[in-house]
């Protein structure tokens, strides 16, 4: 009879984590641990666009070079260091108008892409009006993150797995089982992803806007795992 119910379980947790039956060959039980630390930001991340447009693609090449060094020289001046600096996305093409019947060709645009990071977050509206007052520069995306997020994620890893452990017992109590040692651990990198992207906090402002303070508020720092244990019947 013992034989039959531990046989039984073992068919359920199969049936209720299919990606767990073809790494365990024994009766288990598979659980998902998640965890969420929300912390102070530090980092400020801005993700700039520069770009521009006109009829002859020489001198638009050269006016989105000049307009690069302008943003990155105004950057220096603000004592941000060359290393929290990137330049990426340089591109340039036609420029066409796809908005009638008819394609029609307006002539040639540049686009360079320009990220940056400081500490300094009270330097937010001053960066963002200074910015503001170049044409052809657009602020994409300003977020917040932590110079220390790889120590809050360990933390949230480790609170996740104790979650699963505390969720795998609970189960197993419920059918008068007990848990044993731990067979398989993993961390779901996809959730996370799509975690972080759901909490992202973005603070971009409209220019009417601009005399608001920002709220700094929290950033969540999220993990979640996967956790099989060997499940052990009653009396074992």
């Amino acid at each position: 009879m013992k034989r039959v119910f531990f046989a039984l379980l073992f068919v359920i947790f199969a049936v209720s984590a299919p990606l767990a039956a073809d790494e365990l060959k024994q009766p288990s039980i598979v659980v998902y641990g998640t965890a969420t630390i929300e912390i102070a930001p530090d980092l400020l991340i801005w993700h700039l666009r520069l770009c521009n447009k006109g009829p002859r693609m020489p001198v638009v090449a050269q006016e989105n070079a000049a307009l690069t060094e302008q943003v990155l020289s105004y950057l220096r001046r603000q004592k941000i260091p060359e290393a929290n600096i990137q330049t990426n996305g340089m591109s340039f093409g036609e420029d066409w108008d796809y908005n009638t019947k008819i394609k029609t060709k307006l002539g040639y645009f540049a686009e360079t892409e320009i990220l940056f990071r400081t500490n300094n977050l009270e330097s937010y509206k001053a960066l963002w009006v200074d910015l503001a007052e170049n044409p052809g520069v657009s602020v994409e995306e300003v977020c917040y993150d932590h110079t220390q997020r790889i120590r809050y994620q360990n933390e949230s890893r480790q609170k996740a797995v104790l979650a699963a452990r505390e969720k795998a017992r609970y189960l197993a109590e419920t059918l008068g089982c007990e848990i044993g040692e731990p067979l398989l651990i993993e961390e779901d990198l996809e959730w996370q992803k799509s975690a972080s992207m759901s909490n992202i906090k973005t603070i971009l402002e409209d220019e009417s806007t601009l005399g608001i303070a920002i709220a700094i508020g929290r950033i969540p720092i999220c993990t979640r795992v996967k956790v099989a244990f060997r499940l052990l019947a009653p009396g074992k």
